[in-house]
């Protein structure tokens, strides 16, 4: 059995590099316990009611029924996925593990062939609804502010995330398939210049 790949090894996220992707979107080790508790009293709580509605948004989107129409995905295992995914949501964000589950994203996204537009049109419906139940959940200003600014955070960080993998995995692909067409170039070249009978 062939070990998994490392997305991070792949895009090129070391130590350092994690570290820098988080100072620049402004999460710091404050972050960590403010996810422990955005967790406590908003998505475990109303995971199933936030997963219905995220896909009650994205079934009006043509670009979404497009794809699964196509792949014949079953909207039921997308929810169970999408249930993971936000039951996942800013845990632990400053480790490899989480960098490896949110490169993996884009990268089978990258795949499957989703847009990038309707990758920002996801997230910025699951940002959407989730502060809606933190608008609904805290009554003083400053907590629902403070969740808020979290949940714009981390789902800055995961799309960055995704984004980057989804880029890279395209270019690679479009970089193969020049070498092939290259390859291919050579081959019907050397073959026109080359006598069939003689080899010459």
């Amino acid at each position: 059995m062939s070990p998994a790949p490392s997305y991070c090894r792949s895009f090129g996220f070391d130590a350092a590099t994690i570290r820098q992707r988080l100072e620049m979107m402004d999460m710091t080790d404050a972050d960590l316990a403010a996810v422990k508790r955005l967790r406590h009293d908003i998505l475990t709580p109303h995971h199933k009611a936030i997963v219905d509605a995220f896909y009650v948004v994205m079934l009006q989107k043509p670009q979404f029924m497009q794809i699964l129409s196509q792949g014949g995905y079953d909207v039921a295992a997308l929810k169970r996925t999408q249930t993971h995914y936000l039951d996942t949501l800013g845990l632990d964000f400053n480790t490899e593990a989480y960098f490896e589950q949110r490169l993996r994203i884009g990268w089978v996204h990258a795949q499957v062939g989703v847009p990038i537009s309707l990758y920002q049109a996801a997230y910025r419906a699951l940002q959407e609804i989730i502060i809606r139940y933190i608008q609904q959940v805290y009554s003083r200003c400053d907590d629902s502010l403070d969740m808020i600014n979290l949940v714009m955070k981390i789902a800055n960080l995961d799309m960055s995330l995704a984004i980057t993998a989804y880029y890279h995995t395209r270019v690679d692909t479009l970089e193969d398939s020049l070498r092939d067409m290259r390859s291919e170039h050579m081959q019907l070249l050397a073959k026109a210049s080359t006598d069939d009978l003689t080899g010459l």
